[in-house]
């Protein structure tokens, strides 16, 4: 059996859903009605990084410099393109490079 798999693909949601006890996958896929840009910087850099869209509610970042305070700016964009006005917040990484809430 393998394990589910779910991922971002093409502006659509991909599922794969392994049945217990038999051969068959329950697949699914689907464009969601929204997204999110999600924006990462350093604090004090003027330039935001790329940014990833994701029809997801969480990322996680790594290989972040350790003590290092940086801001991260989410957008939401709807089916339309329309995007919110962007909401920053600051974090600070800690020894590790691990963000601390």
């Amino acid at each position: 059996m393998s394990d589910p798999e779910v991922k971002w693909e093409d502006g659509k949601i991909h599922v794969s859903l392994p049945q217990p006890g038999t051969n068959n996958v329950i697949e699914a896929s689907w464009v969601p009605a929204g997204t999110y840009i999600v924006k990462l910087r350093k604090v004090g850099d003027e330039a935001w990084g790329p940014g990833i869209e994701t029809p997801f509610t969480h990322c996680r970042f790594v290989d972040l410099e350790p003590d290092t305070e940086y801001e991260m700016q989410v957008e939401a964009m709807n089916s339309a393109g329309l995007r919110s006005e962007p909401a920053v917040t600051r974090t600070k990484t800690d020894a590790a490079g691990e963000l601390v809430n």
